[in-house]
């Protein structure tokens, strides 16, 4: 099959931009739902508190294996 290589990369560059920006759309829509559901600013800046944890109870850090039984099942 007889492709080019500036259609590969075409296509690479393109499907890379429809990601980052379902991406983006999805992280904006959190904040403003996490900003408009807060009723003062303090709140708000409190609510992405348990986010921030999320990566501290996956397997990137401790392997599951030494988790706890919760846990372990949590970051599986």
């Amino acid at each position: 099959m007889n492709v080019s290589r500036g259609t590969v990369l075409t296509g690479h560059v393109a499907a890379t931009i429809l990601g980052s920006s379902a991406a983006i759309a999805a992280i904006i829509g959190m904040a403003f739902a996490l900003g408009m559901a807060a009723k003062t600013p303090e709140s708000a800046g409190l609510a992405v508190v348990p986010l921030l944890l999320l990566p501290f109870l996956s397997s990137a850090i401790v392997p599951t294996a030494k988790m706890g039984q919760g846990f372990r099942q949590f970051a599986q």
